[in-house]
């Protein structure tokens, strides 16, 4: 099954959590999940992907 989420960079060293399907940075508990270390990125996506976490729902089509 191919991922839902996935990061991007953003400049130098810094990265954000991405929709997949909506290419929409991903929002969490109201905050966007942009402007992270690498190693949290990674995590971040590792945990949405396993269902861990679960993304605010977007209002926007």
């Amino acid at each position: 099954m191919a991922a839902r989420y996935e990061k991007r960079a953003i400049g130098e060293e810094l990265w954000k959590v991405v929709d997949v399907y909506t290419q929409r940075t991903v929002v969490l508990d109201g905050t966007p999940l942009d402007r992270m270390e690498e190693r949290e990125a990674n995590d971040t996506v590792d945990s949405l992907e396993a269902g861990e976490l679960t993304p605010d729902i977007s209002e926007a089509p």
